[in-house]
């Protein structure tokens, strides 16, 4: 055999082996596009259970700081209710009010 058809073996051998190469990507976006198409089948029902705990979640965090700052808000508003009454500008408000009716 002579070193000329060594060479053709040798680029017939590289030929197949880059074929071989370029169709493994192909192979792994085939599993990849399988993989999601039954994982669209079962995500839906997932996704309704995730919704409803979600759902279920942002109730029970509003009750809790419901119930967490009603005592600061109503605090908060007595103290500027006490604060208006022992100021001269909530009584100056006020009988300025009943002088225009």
């Amino acid at each position: 055999m002579s070193l000329s058809t060594w060479r053709d073996i040798a680029i017939v051998i590289l030929t197949i082996e880059v074929f071989l190469v370029s169709l493994l990507p192909l192979v792994i976006l085939i599993f990849i596009s399988k993989g999601l198409r039954s994982l669209l089948k079962v995500l839906p029902a997932y996704g309704r259970k995730g919704r409803e705990m979600a759902k279920e979640g942002e109730t029970l965090s509003k009750k809790v700081s419901q119930h967490v700052a009603a005592p600061f808000i109503w605090s908060s508003s007595v103290a500027a209710t006490i604060k208006c009454l022992f100021s001269r500008q909530c009584w100056q408000a006020q009988f300025h009010n009943r002088e225009e009716s």
